[in-house]
């Protein structure tokens, strides 16, 4: 698990973002938003050949804090918590950890920052890079969907979202599309 910890973009996520910058070659974006964590900034980087300072940098769309878990492998997790790693993937409405993020943290934190981009910027399209996690409990309270449904369309590294705002509500035009993705190897 990564979580909210800073690692670099993995030369795979840099194919990846490639791949993505070419899918999105032929839309001109008026404002891009990221995490702050350096593989999103990268991210946002590589997709639109931009320079740090012309990313607007929201440390609320970091990846949810996983705490002590975070640089370990699943089962390692697992082994020390059976019942946090079972409520992490199969009751995220119940994960209510000591050291880290809850879901309902995490989608308190992110979703009013989404809000105010889009506010901030009514008419204009926006990109914003971000985690798994992080996006999908955005996309997640798009949808109205319950917190116990949390993981039931996990998005992929680097896949692609499409969200309109029509007369103050939201609406997903794509969710979690890999189809730029489909000639890289893992």
């Amino acid at each position: 698990y990564q979580g909210s910890s800073d690692s670099p973009l993995t030369k795979k996520g840099i194919n990846q973002a490639k791949a993505l910058n070419q899918h999105l070659e032929k839309i001109t974006f008026d404002k891009i938003y990221s995490s702050p964590a350096n593989r999103a900034i990268r991210t946002a980087q590589i997709l639109t050949g931009k320079a740090l300072s012309e990313i607007n940098l929201v440390k609320e769309f970091q990846e949810i804090n996983l705490g002590k878990w975070e640089g370990k492998l699943y089962s390692e997790m697992q082994n020390e918590n059976p019942e946090l790693y079972h409520g992490f993937w199969h009751a995220p409405n119940l994960f209510k950890p000591l050291d880290c993020e809850s879901f309902i943290d995490l989608t308190n934190r992110t979703f009013p920052a989404f809000k105010n981009v889009v506010y901030q910027n009514i008419g204009k399209r926006i990109l914003i890079v971000g985690h798994a996690a992080a996006l999908m409990s955005i996309l997640n309270t798009i949808e109205m969907r319950p917190l116990e449904q949390f993981w039931e369309n996990m998005l992929q590294q680097t896949s692609l979202s499409l969200v309109e705002m029509i007369d103050e509500k939201f609406k997903i035009i794509k969710y979690g599309d890999t189809a730029h993705l489909k000639n890289i190897a893992d």
